[in-house]
């Protein structure tokens, strides 16, 4: 009786854990073209350091009054053709900052799956993003 419980404890734990971890991320993409924005309307700023580019959202919206961070490693971008271009759906600046923040408590990667979109030539490069908060120092 003891092992017949005890297998069922855990086999609860395992179909826990494996169904955590089958969650349904929701897919964002936000394109980003400041060579096209003028300096004095851009709402991110864009910083790179080695092979990581920052983007920060130039609001101090979280609950720690600190601007958003995103963080996206250049050597894993994948470049997207214009047809591949043209059938993403992006979602807006103000969208962007609503879901950090409903989601700044660093749960946000387990929410979403974030790309921004840059334009690279005649090509788009397609940055997966992550979250990191508000407190991040960059260093160059």
């Amino acid at each position: 009786m003891k092992l017949a419980f005890g297998i069922l404890i855990l086999s609860g734990f395992f179909n826990y854990s494996y169904a955590r971890g089958m969650t349904k991320k929701d897919t964002v993409f936000y394109y980003i073209d400041t060579l096209k924005t003028p300096v004095k309307d851009r709402m991110i700023s864009v910083e790179m350091d080695k092979a990581f580019k920052f983007y920060t959202i130039n609001c101090y919206c979280l609950s720690s009054d600190n601007p958003p961070v995103f963080r996206t490693n250049v050597t894993k971008q994948t470049l997207l053709s214009k047809s591949e271009f043209k059938k993403l759906t992006f979602i807006s600046l103000t969208r962007l900052i609503e879901l950090v923040r409903k989601n700044d408590d660093r749960h946000f990667d387990e929410k979403y799956v974030i790309y921004f979109i840059e334009p690279a030539g005649n090509k788009y490069a397609k940055l997966k993003a992550f979250f990191l908060g508000g407190h991040v120092t960059i260093l160059n």
